[in-house]
């Protein structure tokens, strides 16, 4: 019977945390690239959708938002819905749902504002 023992060197077995951390932030880098938008600008349109949220929703057109995505709204204010509608209607596997409301919403106001259509209209 033979054998044969060799020793393996310790540099091809460390992993450095920071390599790890590189690795993980390209791919996500990667990701988003592959979706036609560099990272800065999908931070610049999260940031820009949380403001305007923020500035021009009320919390109860904020609720109804999150009531159409059914996102949860209990004992949420109205920072924290705001968060949970930007963050579901960035991800890109909601994209047709999140066109699809705002699509509603356009209508909704055109029937809103029109002098005929408006008293069939029971908003709350």
């Amino acid at each position: 019977m033979d054998y044969k023992i060799e020793e393996i060197s310790r540099n091809s077995v460390y992993i450095n945390y920071n390599e790890v951390l590189d690795f993980v932030d390209n791919k996500l880098i990667d990701k988003g690239n592959s979706y036609g938008i560099k990272e800065d600008q999908l931070f610049n349109n999260i940031l820009e959708k949380q403001l305007n949220y923020e500035e021009n929703y009320t919390k109860k057109e904020l609720e109804m938002i999150a009531d159409y995505y059914e996102i949860t709204k209990r004992k949420k204010t109205k920072a924290i819905l705001t968060q949970d509608i930007v963050l579901f209607e960035t991800d890109p596997t909601n994209f047709e749902i999140t066109e699809k409301r705002k699509l509603m919403w356009f209508y909704f106001d055109e029937i809103k504002n029109d002098r005929y259509f408006r008293k069939f209209i029971i908003y709350k």
